[in-house]
């Protein structure tokens, strides 16, 4: 009865505190913050005005923008903005011209500031310079300014990507039970424990599973468990198609990876077969923005 009477009343007290949208700060020091005004392991639910919880913190820090505190059954689940400081690498400098990245010939531009010295049609070369941040006017003299915008031009890039015709394939087999935990109230109960295996290879696997009782959304009490499934590895070998395939997939996947292309206007490729492994070469005709920041200061 008393057991029963306990998990009842479990839910008007805070067990579980998760933290969603950390980036720049730890867990550990919003943790802190949400303790000095009483969202902490154990506390009574009800008790706490969340309202009050939001004007205190975003009193006490800079560093947080917006806050939320959602209580659900024993878990408090906190959701924070973090307020965007540009980082001390990203200072200024008092101008900066925009250079070339990479080979290209200009297609376009798209100046915010500073002055374009080249014109479509014109080939360049990386290093070369493209928008000048020092801007001369008759009414106004000399200025230097921090150049900024796109500059387009079509680039040609290659790739080289190898695949082995022999590759392994992975077969898994059932799983077993390594160890078995109850987690209540955030404390841990073994239950069960064998780490005497027979085979090599295997993955772990942790899962964690709320028990459930009728009425009640959570409750502090849930099962742990690691489990190892073990596996094969088995020579498979690929033919040319296949292996052709798995290099395209890989093509387009460092391409998305890459993510500068403002459009791809053609490719070209080719494949060999030598020594049991597929060689795929590709030529891609993009448009790109070559424009890259190359600071200076003025004296």
């Amino acid at each position: 009865a008393l057991f029963f009477a306990a998990i009842y009343i479990a839910p008007l007290f805070i067990w579980e505190i998760n933290i969603d949208g950390l980036d720049r700060l730890s867990r550990d020091s919003v943790c802190e913050l949400l303790e000095k005004e009483g969202v902490q392991i154990g506390a009574f639910s009800p008790s706490i005005d969340r309202k009050q919880v939001y004007l205190n913190i975003l009193r006490s820090t800079d560093e947080i923008s917006w806050i939320s505190v959602n209580l659900r059954g024993s878990s408090a689940n906190v959701e924070i903005i973090e307020r965007d400081t540009p980082p001390v690498s990203e200072t200024r400098t008092d101008a900066a011209n925009l250079v070339a990245s990479k080979s290209g010939q200009i297609v376009g531009a798209d100046i915010v500031r500073g002055k374009l010295v080249v014109q479509n049609g014109k080939t360049v070369k990386a290093g070369d310079l493209l928008v000048s941040g020092v801007v001369d006017s008759q009414m106004m003299g000399t200025r230097y300014v921090y150049a900024e915008g796109a500059v387009l031009a079509a680039v040609s890039d290659d790739y080289v990507i190898e695949v082995p015709l022999e590759c392994a394939e992975r077969r898994y087999a059932e799983e077993k039970t390594l160890e078995a935990t109850l987690r209540i109230f955030g404390k841990s109960i073994n239950i069960f424990k064998n780490y005497s295996i027979s085979y090599e290879n295997y993955d772990t696997i942790n899962r964690e599973n709320n028990l459930a009782f009728w009425g009640l959304d959570r409750l502090p009490l849930s099962i742990c468990t690691t489990v190892a499934l073990s596996y094969e590895e088995t020579p498979v070998m690929l033919n040319e198609d296949e292996a052709l395939n798995r290099a395209r997939a890989e093509l387009k996947s460092r391409i998305a990876a890459k993510d500068t292309y403002a459009e791809i206007l053609a490719r070209e490729e080719s494949y060999t077969v030598r020594d049991g492994v597929l060689v795929y070469l590709c030529r891609v005709e993009a448009i790109e923005n070559i424009a890259a920041v190359a600071e200076f200061n003025v004296r």
